[in-house]
């Protein structure tokens, strides 16, 4: 039976009519695929639902919508863990060390301070003395101990597929050599992704001397090489621009996700949030205008969003040129709607000069992105809200472009390729055609962590250490320098790239660290012993920030974007989860929903409501796209907000190696690319036969109520004071305090939505410190993920131009808890200071609580997903019990951290200090949205949020007392009265 045709219409109806919110088009139409996820567990539900008193429905079952029937499972019993023969010195069995270190982005430094149990990380969380990470983190950088911990990892060397050793490969590597000193390295090319390091700069320039002829080309899939571009036409050398979002009183963004994931994703965030919380509109709360063709964190935050195809973002940049005085820049025909969006966003700029920001996407055409320059230029904001300096990255150089390099192979100029971390058979735009070029490479060798699918055109594969195994250095996103120390000891037979690049100089079996201390020896000079401890204990180098230029900005007039062949535009984005495909084969990323769409283990070729009804499609239909004669196929996915003539493709998926998590999701974006750098193009879109199944998280564990976002604004700045309910629940925590026990601490959460930017990081970081497990693309699909905190995502208003919302809902911990009532056990009791905890081996699985739960934030182990390979055991926190099948479980408040607390406190006599205990949620999270503290305390920042005027219970009407509660969002757009 064919899926529905989705009704455009009958949305826009429901959509422009009422001012409800809601979380996926499923829900507004009421498809069958709804209905029979109830038609499967409740059949008389059904019913029920036709009845608009919905909610009796869930009064009487009391029961999540996606529960499912036990399934038979075989439990399996855990290796135990072998003692030591030795103890190791100063190692305290189950006291923590920690180690300042930086892992990498694109090339960048993400400072982090690295938790170790008896020699092994566990967990990753951001550096608070570094300037760059200020203790927050992202998920890119908590997923990197999962990478560090793959299983699947390269292990030994290989040549032509079969295992070999490192002497082989010397001997190998020892007569090209010879050759290449011969001919001055004549035909000799190295391939590297983009990079920052001091060290391997330097190891590189005494390659080109050694080996004159030689050349170094680098491949980043994303990067921000058209910026670059951008800022040599604009100033006529190579810059790198830095953004003060906390000195900004306006920002206007032309399709640049300022706030999305990327390598200055936590910098951004955090500077952003500095103007938001507390200070309401008018009173120098930042404004932000977001023009987008695909919607984004940073337009889901937006006063105000426009959803424009990119050729339209071309021509609201024309217009914005034109209206404030850039020279040659014309003044186009807009639409009624981008004439109101221009007004605004212009009027705003105009009125805060100084304090203003222009900001155009990395990935647009460099001859439009030189009017942002220009334009903070004239407005006053250069040296303010915006500055330059010399080049963070090492800025890539036309004529070492892969497509020179494919063009060379081509040719048959290039003898020997070695390729370091990066994997160009997979990610080189399909125009470009590179694994058949790479063939004709007479010698080839790949270094990387896995066996991927450059590795299997290589002769010669070499593992390559990860880099919490390495010494290295590395610049973070503001130009500090992060000395890379590792803390462990390499897993597998693996060499860093310092090794490597060492090797390819003539050392043989090189020191791990000797690169490094070499470059760093060199820039100490006689105070090195002194300035290297210091660096190695604080993560970074001090005062190596890069500093400001002086530079005059200029605007040449844009040339005209060629249009191409097709009747849609089609956009190629980064994977939120995986990127371009270097974390495909972490699971738990695989599992992470992405944060507008909640998709997991795949990507889907998403379009808007218009294109869908034009083109009766429905979400999971099969459909290809068709670009410059290239074809993909993939499902497809109608997204709210996507500009109506756009199409938006994924990259990161549809891997063919790397890994068995890696291979077999989704589609490969990669092989439609028109080009390097490429990413705007046009093309067609035509449905097939077929659907492909979705593992969405949008609909799960669905709440019933209303209100779950509030709003305020300027002319009513507060929530409605909460009612008082009446109910039959004990009063566990009563003010009595005379009573012998009463607890010291209150414990409770405060979550300010107006400061959420639904970043997913909160998740990650509860992910890794809670040992929270990956239950596959299929349980996913059942409804039966683990994660203990999620991130509703909620729209309002037309389905076409909607406003977008976050809600983290980590348990309530209720003090008038209905699960508690629930259990018949008591498996799931009340702490004296406030916490809901669970007692694992009392649960008998009934999943009794779970129904109880109006929040739906219980999870249920349906398999022993315990069934760990031997590396990813030592990924697991020794101090959370890592659960069994038929247990239920829920966020604990991270309870182990206020006990660690506790404990620390009491040896030394004291007692606990102000906000002394940090949630990983809190820790993790860039904007500060979570605050953690102890209620009796009023000077902690939990009390201090709850006194605010926009404190609100959610659910309050249900009289549950949650200890986690949320500050209503500002709404600061012009409709709000702002």
């Amino acid at each position: 039976m064919s899926a529905p045709r989705f009704d455009l219409a009958r949305v826009r109806e429901v959509t422009r009519s009422s001012k409800r919110f809601w979380s996926s088009l499923d829900e507004l139409l009421d498809q069958e695929g709804f209905r029979r996820l109830l038609q499967a567990e409740f059949p008389a539900a059904v019913s029920m639902f036709d009845d608009p008193g919905r909610r009796q429905f869930l009064k009487l079952m009391g029961a999540s919508l996606l529960l499912s029937g036990l399934t038979a499972c075989n439990e399996t019993r855990s290796e135990h863990a072998l003692p030591y023969v030795n103890q190791p010195e100063h190692v305290t069995p189950g006291v923590p060390r920690h180690y300042a270190t930086a892992v990498l982005f694109e090339g960048y430094a993400q400072p982090v301070i690295a938790t170790t149990y008896a020699g092994r990380p566990v967990k990753l969380d951001g550096n608070p003395d570094h300037p760059a990470a200020r203790g927050a983190s992202d998920i890119f950088m908590q997923s990197a101990i999962f990478g560090l911990y793959d299983p699947e990892r390269s292990k030994t060397p290989r040549r032509n597929g079969v295992p070999a050793t490192w002497g082989a490969f010397e001997a190998a590597l020892m007569k090209l050599r010879a050759r290449w000193q011969d001919r001055q390295g004549e035909g000799l090319r190295i391939l590297t992704g983009a990079t920052t390091s001091p060290t391997l700069i330097r190891q590189f320039g005494e390659l080109a001397k050694a080996y004159p002829k030689m050349r170094w080309h680098r491949h980043e899939p994303v990067g921000s090489s058209r910026r670059d571009e951008a800022m040599k036409l604009a100033f006529g050398r190579p810059v790198t621009p830095h953004y003060r979002l906390d000195r900004c009183d306006v920002i206007v963004s032309l399709d640049d996700d300022l706030l999305g994931p990327g390598a200055r994703q936590v910098m951004h965030a955090a500077d952003w949030a500095k103007r938001r919380g507390e200070i309401m509109p008018g009173q120098g709360r930042a404004r932000m205008h977001v023009a987008e063709s695909v919607p984004s964190l940073t337009g889901a935050v937006a006063s105000h969003r426009l959803p424009a195809d990119p050729a339209r973002i071309d021509v609201l940049a024309r217009a914005i040129g034109a209206r404030l005085g850039v020279q040659g820049w014309d003044g186009p025909e807009l639409t009624a709607k981008e004439q109101v969006w221009l007004d605004r966003a212009v009027k705003d700029l105009t009125a805060h000069r100084g304090s203003s920001l222009l900001t155009i996407g990395s990935h647009l055409d460099p001859a439009l992105q030189v009017l942002a320059p220009a334009v903070n230029e004239r407005l006053g904001n250069s040296a303010n809200t915006i500055w330059y300096s010399e080049p963070i990255r090492l800025v890539d150089d036309e004529a070492l472009s892969l497509s020179t390099l494919a063009d060379d192979m081509a040719a048959g100029a290039v003898e020997t390729l070695v390729i370091i971390d990066c994997n160009p058979a997979y990610t080189a735009p399909g125009a470009l055609v590179f694994s058949k070029h790479l063939a004709r490479v007479p010698n080839r060798i790949h270094a990387g962590l896995h066996v991927d699918e450059t590795a299997l055109t290589c002769q010669w594969h070499i593992p390559l250490s990860h880099t919490l195994e390495s010494w290295s250095d590395a610049r973070a996103g503001d130009g500090t320098t992060a000395i890379i120390q590792p803390v462990i000891a390499p897993l597998y037979a693996s060499r860093s790239i310092h090794q490597i690049a060492d090797m390819l100089l003539g050392t043989l079996d090189p020191a791990v660290d000797s690169a490094v201390r070499a470059t760093w020896r060199e820039s100490f000079g006689e105070d090195y012993e002194t300035r290297w401890a210091q660096a190695l204990h604080d993560g970074f180098v001090q005062d190596s920030a890069a500093t400001p230029l002086t530079l005059t900005a200029k605007a040449a007039p844009p040339h005209e974007l060629a249009s191409g062949s097709g009747e849609a535009e089609i956009v190629f984005l980064p994977d939120p989860t995986v990127w371009d495909g270097r974390f495909a084969n972490v699971a738990w990323l695989q599992e992470l929903p992405k944060p507008l769409t909640k998709i997991t283990w795949d990507n889907v070729i998403a379009i808007s409501p218009a294109l869908a009804a034009a083109k009766r499609l429905s979400n999971t239909d099969i459909v290809e796209v068709t670009v410059d004669g290239r074809q993909v196929r993939g499902a497809v996915w109608i997204v709210p907000g996507l500009a109506p003539n756009t199409i938006a493709l994924t990259l990161g998926y549809g891997r063919r190696a790397g890994g068995d998590v890696a291979v077999g999701n989704g589609y490969d974006a990669f092989a439609v690319m028109p080009g390097e750098r490429s990413f705007i193009a046009r093309g067609n879109v035509a449905r097939v036969a077929g659907q492909y199944p979705i593992a969405t998280m949008q609909t799960h564990h669905r709440m019933d109520g209303f209100d779950f976002v509030r709003e305020v604004s300027a002319n009513e700045p507060t929530t409605p004071p909460p009612k008082e309910n009446t109910t039959l629940y004990p009063d566990w925590n009563a003010a009595n305090p005379g009573a012998e026990n009463s607890p010291d601490h209150a414990w409770g959460m405060v979550i300010d939505l107006d400061l959420c930017i639904g970043c997913n990081a909160c998740i990650s970081a509860c992910n890794v410190e809670n040992n929270v497990l990956v239950v596959g693309k299929d349980q996913v699909a059942r409804g039966r993920e683990m994660l203990w905190l999620r991130v509703d995502h909620y729209h309002t208003g037309d389905v076409e131009e909607p406003h977008s919302f976050f809600q983290p809902v980590p348990c309530m911990h209720c003090e008038k808890a209905p699960c508690e009532m629930g259990c018949p056990v008591h498996a799931t009791v009340h702490s004296p200071e406030g916490l809901n905890q669970m007692v694992y081996n009392r649960c008998i699985g009934t999943r009794t609580c779970s129904s109880y739960c109006p929040y739906k934030v219980r999870r249920f182990n349906w398999y022993d997903y315990r069934r760990f390979a031997e590396a990813e055991r030592a990924a697991k926190n020794p101090d959370v019990t890592v659960r069994s099948r038929g247990v239920m479980e829920k966020c604990t408040y991270c309870v182990q951290r206020i006990e660690n607390a506790h404990a620390e406190a009491d040896k030394d006599g004291r007692a606990l200090r102000r906000d002394e205990v940090v949630t990983a949620c809190q820790q993790a999270c860039p904007t500060k949205a979570i605050v953690f503290g102890d209620l009796k305390d009023q000077g902690s920042a939990v009390s201090k949020r709850r006194a605010s005027g926009r404190h609100y219970a959610l659910l309050e009407e249900l009289g549950t007392r949650p200890r986690t509660t949320y500050l209503a969002r500002w709404n600061d757009s012009d409709e709000s009265g702002a």
